[in-house]
């Protein structure tokens, strides 16, 4: 995860969520914060990246004038993603394993399969929570992030 300062000098082209904008000096465009957000222009962001520099890894984004912290996916939501993905995709594990090996295979395909996307919706709620650890973070004593070539953008691992 990266956690980069963006300064929005100039948004444009805004249609439907999606947004072009010029930061220093340089021209971006067709990204998105996720909830059709579209910041003012002049203001000043903390943008987490699962990706460095790909916007369509956006974890989270913090306006530094205040402190609220927005993610593009809520802990509910990749919870419930859980669910559905095990009710639909969890009875194909289970009856191939019934038509290979009996019900016994069956119960361990099934259970692999619910223990491998519990594993992912784990490590998907931890990297929300660390996002928003840090860009909670930024802007503290000691914790700013610049982009300018001598000190550049703050990796979290």
């Amino acid at each position: 995860m990266r956690i980069e300062r963006i300064h929005f000098e100039e948004v444009f082209d805004v249609a439907a969520g999606d947004f072009s904008f010029r930061s220093e000096g340089r021209a971006h465009y067709g990204v998105s914060l996720g909830h059709g957000t579209i910041p003012p222009a002049g203001a000043t962001c903390a943008v987490a990246f699962g990706r460095p520099g790909d916007w369509g890894s956006v974890l989270g984004w913090r306006d530094l004038a205040s402190q609220t912290v927005t993610l593009t996916h809520s802990t509910t939501g990749l919870l419930l993603s859980t669910v559905y993905d095990i009710y639909l995709y969890g009875l194909f594990f289970f009856a191939g394993g019934f038509l290979f090996g009996g019900i016994r295979l069956a119960l361990v395909f099934a259970a692999l399969f619910i223990a491998g996307l519990g594993y992912v919706s784990f490590r998907n709620v931890q990297t929300l929570r660390r996002a928003k650890r840090a860009l909670i973070s930024v802007g503290e004593s000691g914790n700013s992030l610049d982009n300018s070539s001598a000190v550049g953008p703050g990796i979290v691992r």
